[in-house]
């Protein structure tokens, strides 16, 4: 039992933050222009970004100078780029935790765990500067648009920040409807940056598990998604299914594979 019911409340989550994407946003600091990379929010479906960052990172398309956004899972798969954690790595990591009954308990709880494991001071100086985590800030001063975080003071910060990332009321807490970002004294809450930022506003590759043509209805705002699933890949109905309940583990390195043929094939159109 993964907390939640099948199709609804994800089908509800991603069409709403598509509703609401938008390219205003509040940032410390964000100036990201050419080499950067912008990750959708996805759940459990990383495995998609992590075969992408794979292939390119593999043909220097991604490298020590490329900057990285991400919105909710791909807020985690943007740190594991960022902080060079090897792909393989990064992989069997998603697999193992996404049966941890750890996980499931807390989820919020469960990610905290796992990043403080993964990123050590190194990681975090990588980070500085190049990161750009989407949040959505609900206390005080709630601003109806995506709140960037490219500038981090600890590692505690930088988990805080990809955690807020994350966190779908509820799903990532029982009885829990938004995350504080500086500590237990802050009174700064937030949650899934994904309400008003399915896609990083920022980042000039734009990536996700999700095809353009999945979706009915562009706003405004839409960012074309440019390294994606082709529609005829999955039913939209067991992406938005595996999203919020972890495919097995035979789909989920499927799901990589299929990041590193999309990667590939996008940089051989542009001959990269």
């Amino acid at each position: 039992d993964h907390l939640m019911s099948p199709i609804g409340p994800a089908r509800t989550l991603v069409l709403r933050a598509c509703n609401f994407q938008t390219a205003r946003f509040t940032s410390q600091s964000v100036n990201v222009k050419n080499n950067s990379f912008a990750m959708s929010g996805c759940g459990w479906l990383m495995p998609f970004h992590v075969g992408v960052i794979k292939a390119m990172k593999e043909r220097g398309v991604m490298n020590d100078t490329s900057h990285y956004a991400g919105t909710s899972g791909g807020s985690i798969c943007s740190l594991l780029a960022c902080s060079n954690l090897p792909c393989e790595e990064a992989l069997e990591l998603i697999i193992q935790v996404s049966t941890d009954p750890v996980i499931w308990s807390n989820m919020d709880a469960g990610i905290r765990k796992t990043l403080d494991i993964l990123i050590t001071e190194e990681k975090l100086q990588l980070c500085q500067g190049r990161l750009h985590i989407a949040t959505t800030r609900v206390w005080p001063k709630p601003k109806a648009q995506v709140t960037m975080f490219s500038n981090f003071d600890s590692k505690e910060h930088l988990i805080d920040c990809v955690a807020a990332s994350c966190f779908i009321p509820l799903y990532g807490a029982r009885n829990q409807f938004k995350v504080k970002i500086g500590g237990v004294d802050a009174v700064d809450s937030y949650l899934d940056g994904g309400v008003f930022a399915f896609m990083p506003p920022v980042g000039d590759v734009t990536i996700s598990p999700f095809a353009n043509n999945h979706f009915h209805f562009k706003p405004p705002n839409w960012r074309d998604i440019d390294i994606h699933l082709d529609k005829t890949d999955y039913p939209l109905s067991k992406l938005l299914y595996w999203a919020l309940h972890p495919a097995p583990e035979k789909e989920l390195r499927e799901l990589s594979r299929q990041g590193e043929i999309k990667a590939h094939k996008w940089m051989d159109e542009r001959k990269l």
